[in-house]
């Protein structure tokens, strides 16, 4: 981690001597700052780009086929932004037998998108979703009978280009039925 070495403003006055110890403190405390050294101003959140959706990919899922059963609604994922904007999901799902299986998307508990999947080919859809700092979204999935399950073996969490920032995510182990399924969803920021 940089040290952060304060730069006083008679320091950049006009005719004061440039020397290397300045030039140092110019070019690493840009560092200690995004770093949180200690002494260093602190980045607010309102600072942090707003987030588009678009098809660049930061975060994804594709790791062993994540499968549920049941009637109830249950959440495969969920995680929180400390960025607003809109982001894009990627979901890629199938029903395991002809019986209907249906997605939902909740923002802070309230449902803003759902699909129905019909069949037993795979399909991937997405959804651009607004999202206020600091949302809560979970992904959610049930069935229309106990009968089969719902697969699901990709998720992506796209933008414009815009890096998303550290957030948090957990998933619900019991919606695995392969027991190797990790209780945190193993994501790949790109």
């Amino acid at each position: 981690m940089a040290d952060y070495d304060f730069v006083a403003d008679s320091e950049l006055d006009p005719g004061s001597p440039m020397n290397t110890s300045l030039f140092t403190r110019l070019a690493r405390n840009p560092e200690a700052i995004a770093e949180g050294s200690a002494g260093a101003p602190r980045i607010q959140v309102e600072a942090l780009e707003e987030l588009t959706a678009g098809d660049v990919v930061r975060y994804a899922y594709s790791g062993p086929t994540v499968a549920s059963n049941g009637t109830l609604w249950r959440t495969f994922v969920g995680f929180y932004f400390v960025q607003q904007g809109t982001i894009r999901l990627k979901i890629e799902f199938r029903s395991s037998n002809s019986t209907n299986r249906d997605t939902r998307i909740l923002v802070d508990g309230v449902e803003v998108w759902t699909h129905e999947a019909l069949g037993t080919d795979w399909e991937i859809v997405s959804a651009d979703i607004p999202i206020s700092r600091g949302a809560s979204i979970e992904l959610q999935y049930k069935g229309d009978s106990g009968v089969g399950f719902h697969e699901t073996r990709l998720l992506e969490i796209c933008t414009g280009g815009e890096i998303i920032f550290p957030m948090v995510s957990d998933a619900d182990v019991s919606l695995a039925i392969d027991p190797i399924i990790p209780k945190m969803i193993e994501w790949n920021l790109l």
